[in-house]
């Protein structure tokens, strides 16, 4: 069967190949009589022109400037209530994308930097809901950065008080948001309520404290470690895990059978909160 021009388009999206390449590998379809006569090829070298004008460069800042005309390139249907806002951030680098709440389509990049400037993406006329890292939730509540005593913007948690941060189980909520109570230095840049969590967050956060409570003679215990033999030491001992290393506990069946009965009970329960908070569950922060 030969390609069309949308195999081939299709085909190349997902080999993820530059310009160039689509052109040569295009090129090279043609020369084995793979492609059907009505196949473009010339059009690859000029593919970005489409986004030229919706897109705009300033100094390393790259952003949209006009989400609706990107969805209609796109050829998507834009609600703005189905799409919510991923801001990730580094030392190097901040970086926005849209994601769709159904996982139904692509990411969508709306902006990316390598100055952290962020005052391009125009919010207020879009208003996504937010989901991000916590120190970029940090950032957005307007929160002091660094290793401060009220650093959770959740709850007034005491960083300070490091021999009942794994005993005290219960913390007292964080009422309100006011500049300057609580570690709080500025007003709010975006509202709470649009604020969601992530669900690899919530999973991260929840195997740690469970690996941390397990006792340190615990057949569990020492069954996790062993499955880790070649991470390093100070992730083991801080019980710090990736989410391939959760997947990995996840699927073990003689990980559970080493366990005791509460530790097997404790485990179920975060097995289902991994199965209703993965890939396209959400959850939204609610504050009294």
């Amino acid at each position: 069967m030969l390609f069309n021009q949308k195999r081939l388009d299709n085909l190349v999206r997902e080999l993820k190949l530059t310009k160039a390449k689509s052109e040569l590998f295009a090129f090279c379809l043609r020369e084995y009589n793979m492609l059907e006569n009505c196949v473009k090829i010339i059009d690859y070298r000029v593919r970005h022109e489409c986004f030229a004008d919706i897109y705009h460069m300033s100094e390393s800042l790259c952003f949209c400037i006009d989400v609706y005309s990107l969805f209609e390139s796109l050829m998507i249907l834009y609600e703005p209530g189905q799409w919510r806002l991923f801001i990730d951030s580094s030392r190097r680098s901040i970086k926005a994308v849209l994601l769709h709440n159904g996982n139904k389509f692509p990411s969508i990049p709306i902006a990316h930097s390598t100055q952290l400037q962020n005052e391009k993406i125009n919010y207020s006329t879009y208003r996504w809901d937010i989901c991000s890292d916590f120190m970029m939730l940090g950032f957005l509540l307007r929160l002091q950065a660094g290793y401060t005593k009220y650093s959770c913007f959740l709850c007034l948690w005491n960083s300070v008080a490091g021999d009942q941060n794994f005993i005290r189980q219960e913390w007292p909520a964080r009422k309100h948001l006011i500049p300057g109570e609580y570690n709080v230095i500025n007003g709010l840049i975006v509202p709470r309520e649009k604020i969601l969590l992530t669900p690899l967050h919530i999973k991260l956060g929840l195997v740690k404290q469970f690996v941390k409570g397990l006792d340190c003679n615990s057949d569990g215990l020492s069954f996790i470690r062993k499955m880790f033999s070649k991470l390093y030491w100070a992730k083991i001992k801080g019980d710090i895990f990736k989410g391939t290393q959760i997947r990995v506990m996840l699927d073990s069946v003689k990980l559970e059978d080493v366990m005791t009965k509460a530790e097997q009970n404790a485990w179920h329960a975060f097995r289902m909160v991994a199965y209703f908070f993965g890939g396209t569950t959400k959850v939204r922060i609610i504050m009294n």
